[in-house]
């Protein structure tokens, strides 16, 4: 009996307590501030939102913009949700959503988004720059030393662009517009970067240095936008059905390009950075060399000349370059390393969409690839220390410069790799030593190097100058090419018979060159003597004893024989001129 008291009393209460409840008024909803990185926005913009006054932990919620529903995405990252802008007239706007017992609001003030002519912005922003892209991904798959997972990459990306391109095709003027839209509202900046009015050549003759250093450094404001997009890309991919602001199959176009264009981009950059690490040399030092191996001193006849090859000495981008006091070559390193921390982001986040054959990428196309390669996360640092080697260098960036006012030096590009100079004194000041500066300047780099010239009186001594045949007293011949107008070192070319082609020309497989030089004999006569090198067997030297200053033909002896020749040393040779075009 007790217990049924219990229970009616019991019943009593809780009836009397919900019907309390049901008279008692819902508490006001607390007011919450949301944030965004800006108010002023256009219909079809991509619009994150934030606050630290609540933790957003379901996928979507509801709210209102204009007094129209909308859907706010949880971006999943930074407790950002993402809605997009509907297609409202312009003004002042409120979006409010409410979450438990708060009502969270931001004011916006909408601005006109109108395209008068769709495919103009697509080509723009989309369109002109892809088939930059492409072209430029079709020149890295041609070149041979591509890894083959940067390979598979370059012919996933040129796919995509190909399917991309033929999805836009079957688009309607409506979903044209509305993609155009999305575009104007939402930029990548793509159209001042890779279009082809913009982009960077791929051309294999171009510095590779620059080339690649380029790339990287027109493509840091897109990665960098790219990945402040991707993640209202995918959240807007996944869930492409609740966002009602325009057609699925528009807003799927629109995000499928982003895709691409990250993952080409990715796969482009990723190529350029390869290439700095492994390929790509930049001159820190410049020399030039004359024929007796000299960097630093030299010796003229006052009024000669003499040519010297230019020397580069090269490295690869390292950590140390970050502060080097050249602004190109620092904020190339600083934009190396900051493209491949951001790069990370994209891999991320593509390959999640990438590794799900089910993903609304993949259903975007029409004729989709079961599988595109996945991106590889094969960023590597810059090395602490460079490294470092010699090459030849470029003579059209030479100077020569600081040396005293009454010495003239004046240089004539002869060929890429080297530069022929004069240099012209006073007699009276001779003979003298002066120092001056080998100056390198191609507009991004520039140092100098420190030479000192010995000028000497000039002497009057024969011209030797034009095409020579060399007779062996063994029965050989070979034509010479030799200019030497002065005591100095002079370079010229070799030319061989060969008996089978009845033809004269260079051997294969090796270059052959000729130095020559006058000098003073012991009886103070004047004597050349001549040297063939070709860097191998076929290397030899004869001199002429007491040159005559009246005749056009010499007799001399054999010096220095090339291989299996040690028996004709000190054989007669005779040097013929045969004028001063090849005859």
């Amino acid at each position: 009996m007790k217990v049924v008291c219990y229970v009616l009393i019991l019943g009593m209460a809780l009836g009397c307590i919900k019907g309390e409840e049901e008279l008692m008024p819902d508490p006001p909803l607390q007011r919450v501030d949301l944030y965004a990185e800006t108010t002023t926005v256009k219909p079809f913009e991509f619009v994150p939102v934030t606050t630290s006054e609540l933790v957003f932990s379901e996928e979507s919620y509801k709210a209102t913009f204009k007094g129209m529903e909308v859907d706010l995405i949880n971006i999943m990252e930074d407790n950002q949700l993402l809605f997009v802008v509907p297609d409202v007239a312009p003004g002042a706007g409120e979006l409010e959503m409410v979450v438990g017992n708060k009502r969270a609001l931001l004011s916006f003030v909408v601005v006109e988004n109108s395209v008068s002519n769709p495919s103009e912005v697509i080509d723009k922003e989309l369109m002109a720059p892809l088939l930059g892209l492409q072209s430029m991904i079709t020149a890295m798959v041609s070149d041979p030393s591509l890894p083959p997972s940067m390979k598979m990459q370059a012919l996933s990306s040129v796919e995509m662009i190909s399917g991309l391109l033929e999805e836009f095709e079957s688009l309607s003027s409506v979903e044209l517009a509305e993609v155009a839209k999305i575009f104007q509202a939402n930029p990548l900046g793509l159209s001042g970067v890779f279009a082809p009015s913009a982009r960077i050549s791929m051309d294999q003759e171009q510095d590779c240095f620059q080339m690649n250093v380029g790339i990287i450094t027109a493509s840091v404001g897109v990665v960098s936008m790219l990945v402040a997009a991707l993640p209202k890309i995918l959240a807007s991919g996944a869930k492409a059905g609740v966002l009602a602001a325009f057609r699925v199959k528009s807003m799927l176009a629109a995000l499928g390009a982003m895709i691409v264009v990250s993952y080409t981009t990715k796969a482009l950059v990723g190529e350029a950075q390869r290439k700095l690490l492994n390929e790509c040399f930049f001159p820190f030092e410049t020399m030039i060399q004359g024929a007796n191996g000299s960097r630093n001193d030299f010796s003229f006849q006052n009024q000669s000349e003499q040519r010297f090859t230019v020397i580069n000495r090269v490295k690869l981008l390292s950590l140390a370059d970050i502060d080097s006091p050249n602004p190109y070559l620092s904020n190339a390193a600083n934009n190396f390393r900051l493209i491949g921390i951001k790069l990370k982001s994209i891999i991320v986040g593509v390959n999640s969409v990438l590794n799900r054959t089910t993903s609304w990428f993949y259903s975007w196309f029409s004729k989709p690839k079961s599988e595109f390669d996945l991106l590889t996360d094969d960023f590597e640092d810059l090395p602490s220390s460079p490294t470092v080697k010699e090459d030849v260098g470029k003579s059209e960036y030479i100077s020569f410069v600081d040396f005293p006012a009454d010495v003239e030096v004046v240089a004539v590009v002869e060929s890429d790799h080297t530069v022929k100079l004069q240099v012209r004194a006073e007699e009276e000041t001779l003979p003298r030593k002066v120092t001056g500066k080998v100056r390198y300047d191609d507009g991004v780099f520039f140092h100098e190097r420190e030479v000192s010239i010995d000028i000497e009186a000039a002497t009057d001594i024969p011209l030797l100058e034009g095409y020579y045949l060399v007779d062996y007293a063994w029965g050989e011949q070979i034509i010479l090419r030799i200019n030497v107008p002065y005591f100095n070192y002079s370079l010229g070319d070799v030319l061989y018979f060969d008996p089978g082609k009845n033809e004269w020309n260079d051997p294969v497989g090796f270059r052959a060159t000729v130095f020559a030089s006058y000098m003073d004999g012991e009886d103070g006569a004047t004597e050349i003597n001549v040297s063939i090198s070709t860097g191998g067997c076929l290397s030899e030297s004869f001199r002429i004893y007491r040159l005559d200053p009246s005749k056009k033909s010499f007799t001399g002896k054999y010096e220095h024989g090339r291989c299996n020749h040690d028996a004709y040393l000190g054989s007669e040779v005779s040097l013929i001129y045969l004028g001063e075009s090849f005859p």
